[in-house]
């Protein structure tokens, strides 16, 4: 069982964060996409998502084959 597997229930989401993850499987392999979204995110909160967004860009920017 993943464990991003929540089974469904009657208590309401948070609004201030959401987080959907989708996956699948083909045959051997595994896939699997996720995003969270910030509504009506605080200060810092868009300062830690500019700082992880730039860091990924760097990394893309960075990489090689082989």
């Amino acid at each position: 069982m993943s464990k991003f597997n929540i089974p469904s229930d009657q208590n309401k989401l948070n609004y201030e964060t959401v987080y959907i993850n989708v996956s699948t499987k083909y045959k051997d392999m595994y896939t699997m996409a996720s995003r969270t979204l910030l509504v009506n995110p605080q200060d810092d909160q868009k300062h830690a998502y500019i700082i992880a967004n730039d860091a990924l860009d760097v990394l893309i920017r960075n990489l090689k084959v082989g």
